[in-house]
């Protein structure tokens, strides 16, 4: 009778199975440990990468309303109580400051001390004679007497 040879039996056999086993096992362990580090890295970066998006953003959207804001404070202070009683004169002195109806889409209107208005740009708006003292901006423009920015409105 011969002896049964299995391939189990033999010393080689078990070494390269046990080398090859104990490879793949790290191979799979690093390869996950990788894969995490990576996501978790790659998430940190996303997140900065937009906040520094966000501040700039930011940044260029306060600029803007900035330099709108001293427009408009430049404009203002070439406003005398003259003007403000002749709106005639005054409606040509804002049409005379194409400046303010690129700065502004909607365009730009100037009131009286009780919120109504005296002389718009463009005058397609139709705003002559319009109370708007219940908005905030220009509520607290007049009692406060200074540079507001208000809620936007529809």
């Amino acid at each position: 009778m011969k002896p049964k040879f299995s391939a189990w039996s033999s010393l080689k056999t078990r070494a390269t199975v046990f080398t090859l086993a104990v490879f793949v096992i790290s191979i799979s362990s690093l390869s996950l440990y990788i894969s995490r580090t990576l996501q978790t890295d790659m998430t940190r970066l996303l997140g900065e990468q937009q906040f520094s998006v966000a501040s700039a953003v930011a940044q260029e959207i306060n600029n803007n309303v900035t330099d709108r804001m001293h427009a408009l404070e430049t404009v203002a202070k070439e406003i005398h109580e003259g003007l403000i009683d002749d709106p005639v004169a005054l409606q040509t002195r804002i049409e005379e400051r194409p400046l303010l109806q690129l700065l502004f889409n909607y365009g730009v209107f100037v009131t009286d001390l009780n919120g109504t208005v005296i002389a718009d740009v463009p005058r397609a708006a139709q705003r002559l004679g319009i109370n708007y003292m219940d908005r905030d901006f220009l509520a607290a423009s007049l009692k406060l007497a200074k540079s507001s920015i208000g809620q936007p409105v529809m």
